[in-house]
């Protein structure tokens, strides 16, 4: 298995997989040989240029709590100040942030995030994000969301989707969604657009206030996996088949569901896990890929860390 990360050529590469000759895009630093396909700004350069030394791991910064509203005993949004460039880097497909708490570190993804003027016209930005009170960790920092507290964050990070980069703004949209799962594309809906041809959604535990305020504004129909799936998945094949008759193209299909749906889905529509855009489930710890709680070893041997790269 190959894998490819998402770091590559960023602002947070080269970093300490490099310099520890784990590098998934540079073969020179484990083989002494070039034999990347790699066509961006060169990783093992960048390391030698800078003296050997990796980059930083991200700093963890200070924002504001600016709202918190809770749409049920469970289910909370807060919404945090952020600077305008910071707001538009996580706009990005499958953007998530790292938020410390007390001693804890929860990653939550980036549900949408807002530029607006201040009063002496300069931009600034605000990001917010979803809380499902699942257990110690997340009942612990729903009591840090007093407007005015100040929250250490990290990030953002850019793996939450999974195969996103295979994305056609060109091509018709298929997104199926259950419960939280939904967040990472309510951030993306207005990249969306109009090319929506269909969004089934079961809501059965979202609050029907988040609902309307969120996902309002597109048109969805309401599906049943638990009880019902056979049926479900006769109404995203029907439309998926419209998509192809209609441009001749595969649409992009977001699979936005917990790994057990995300099996049953991909069985009874016929689809391997490459031909979706899903939600990376990886017990995400550091976001740099050093902790090792996302990585798991393939039958070859190699590491794959779920917060730095995917499979190809």
């Amino acid at each position: 298995m190959s894998y490819i990360c998402m770091d590559r050529g960023t602002e947070k590469c080269p970093c300490a997989l490099l310099e520890a000759g784990q590098c998934y895009t540079c073969s020179m630093i484990s083989k002494g040989i070039c034999s990347c396909d790699w066509q961006g700004v060169c990783p093992y350069t960048e390391y030698m240029q800078a003296g050997e030394t990796a980059v930083s791991e991200k700093d963890k910064r200070k924002f504001s709590v600016v709202k918190k509203y809770d749409f049920s005993s469970a289910l909370s949004t807060v919404t945090l100040d952020v600077p305008f460039a910071y707001s538009m880097k996580c706009r990005a497909r499958g953007a998530f942030v790292m938020v410390f708490s007390s001693r804890h570190v929860i990653p939550l993804s980036v549900m949408e995030s807002n530029v607006y003027t201040e009063k002496n016209g300069s931009l600034a930005g605000r990001i917010t994000l979803a809380i499902n009170m699942a257990g110690p960790k997340t009942s612990q920092l729903l009591k840090q969301c007093r407007k005015g507290d100040v929250w250490d964050v990290a990030g953002p990070y850019f793996t939450g989707l999974i195969e996103e980069k295979d994305y056609d703004p060109r091509s018709l949209t298929l997104a199926v969604a259950k419960g939280i799962a939904v967040m990472p594309l309510i951030n993306i809906k207005k990249e969306i657009g109009g090319s929506m041809a269909g969004f089934f959604l079961d809501s059965s535990k979202l609050p029907a206030q988040f609902e309307k305020t969120y996902l309002g504004d597109i048109q969805h129909e309401h599906i049943d996996l638990l009880n019902k799936s056979e049926e479900a998945v006769r109404k995203i094949r029907n439309t998926y088949d419209f998509c192809i008759q209609a441009t001749g193209k595969k649409p992009n299909i977001f699979l936005m569901v917990s790994p057990y749906y995300e099996e049953i889905l991909l069985n009874l529509l016929g689809l391997k896990k490459h031909d979706v855009i899903r939600s990376n489930h990886s017990t995400m710890c550091c976001g740099e890929g050093i902790c090792g709680a996302c990585s798991y070893t393939d039958k070859n041997g190699v590491t794959f860390r779920g917060c730095k790269c995917m499979d190809i």
